[in-house]
Parts: C-alpha cells; sequence; structure tokens
C-alpha cells in the first residue's frame, strides 16, 4: 500500500508518483480533498484500472461523479443541522464524534 501526498512525510510518496502508483493498484481511495484542489479527475483516470473510492465528508454524494471513474461514494449526510451545528461550536474536532450525520455510501450500478 501506498500513502500519496501533496507535501509527503516519512514513507508517504509525493503527488508525482500517482502516475506509476494508481495504474497499477487494485483499490484507491481518493480524499475528496481532490476535487477542491482540481486533480480529482485525473487521480481517477488513473486509477481505473482499479476500484475508485472518492472518501470524506466533503465527498459530493453525486452519482455524475461515476461517469467520471469513481466506483463507490463515501460521504455523510446531514440528518440533524441543529446536532451539527452545536457539534461543531462545541469544539468537536474528530469527525466520529460529530452529532447530527450518518456515513452514506453509493455505488456504481
Amino acid at each position: 500500500s501506498y500513502l500519496l501526498e501533496i507535501d509527503p512525510v516519512g514513507n508517504e510518496l509525493p503527488m508525482i508518483a500517482c502516475e506509476d502508483v494508481l495504474p497499477k493498484s487494485d483499490i484507491n481511495i481518493i480524499t475528496a480533498t481532490a476535487l477542491i484542489n482540481h486533480s480529482l479527475q485525473r487521480l481517477l483516470e488513473l486509477g481505473s484500472n482499479g476500484i475508485n473510492i472518492v472518501l470524506g465528508p466533503s465527498t459530493p454524494l453525486s452519482p455524475v461523479l461515476f461517469d467520471f471513474g469513481a466506483d463507490i461514494l463515501a460521504g455523510v449526510k446531514v440528518y440533524n443541522k441543529n446536532a451539527i451545528v452545536k457539534s461543531i461550536t462545541q469544539g468537536v474536532k474528530k469527525f466520529k464524534l460529530l452529532n447530527g450525520i450518518e456515513p452514506v455510501c453509493l455505488y456504481k450500478k
């Protein structure tokens, strides 16, 4: 397994390594932040030989991403906006401790 990072530390690989690593990988877990930094489309293309999972609370739960090579979208759904706002304003920093959200996965048909 490999961990690719924009600013690698320790055993992490620089993002440039994605050109070699992703085409050979069976499973690629890609943070939804890649959408924000404009690298998602390329990462999905490079990982097309494997299963591409877009993961994180900022994952858009839109089937449109399946057209670009995503196989699984793993994000969250807010079911209680007051609870999530309260958690955040009370300083909850660990994602799994936030109230008012539930994990959601969408799978490509």
